[in-house]
């Protein structure tokens, strides 16, 4: 019994000590959190342009580039493949409207660099290209390709006189459809310059469309 007893207050003591240890710990951490103050975080060096990307970034037009998209498909006589999915329209969006047609026809998930030397394919993905271009844009409207919640309010701190870098817009859709989305959504006058990829000369990764937008915009 007295062995039984022993062992029951060194389990106690024991546990007591475990939760000393832990109130201990707490307090002295409490305390130093108290004594030290929060490092204020300061911008080494002013911002002087900020270039945006649009569709997925500024604005959501997801649903009326996959529905244009699969429209633009069935127009084909006959038709080429099926529906393209959600999440191979999504993989594709970082490639221009003709290489994303292109890939499309290929039917390679995931999507690979664009078949290139194919007359056929790229016949066919010009067509589609035009079909698509020219329902898309005269779509576009604060519904179908609306920005996302907070981007408004973001927009109008960046150009208030404490922070006030140049805006511009570089994307691969075209730069048509680029205007035509930001006059619906009332924001046109933030940017000094909206660039697709007809007008960049390039398609995003390239680095041209960039260079020559901070050129412009004297970065």
């Amino acid at each position: 019994k007295a062995i039984i007893f022993w062992r029951m207050v060194r389990g106690l003591l024991s546990t007591v000590g475990i939760f000393v240890l832990i109130l201990a710990n707490t307090l002295a951490f409490t305390s130093f959190r108290r004594r030290v103050k929060p490092f204020p975080v300061q911008m080494s060096t002013k911002v002087s342009h900020v270039c945006f990307d649009l569709d997925g970034t500024l604005c959501d037009s997801s649903m009326l580039g996959l529905s244009s998209t699969n429209e633009a498909i069935a127009s084909l006589k006959p038709p080429s493949r099926s529906p393209v999915t959600k999440e191979e329209y999504h993989q594709c969006t970082r490639y221009n409207t003709l290489d994303r047609f292109m890939v499309h026809l290929s039917s390679t998930i995931p999507p690979a660099p664009p078949p290139r030397g194919n007359v056929e394919l790229l016949r066919v993905a010009t067509e589609l290209t035009a079909t698509f271009e020219a329902k898309y844009t005269g779509l576009v409207s604060p519904t179908t390709a609306g920005l996302y919640p907070g981007v408004r309010e973001g927009l109008d701190r960046m150009v208030s006189p404490s922070v006030s870098p140049s805006m511009s817009i570089l994307t691969n859709a075209r730069q048509d459809y680029a205007l035509a989305v930001l006059k619906a959504n009332g924001v046109s006058d933030l940017f000094q310059r909206t660039d697709g990829a007809d007008t960049a000369g390039c398609s995003k990764p390239e680095p041209g469309g960039l260079l020559s937008i901070f050129d412009s915009c004297g970065c």
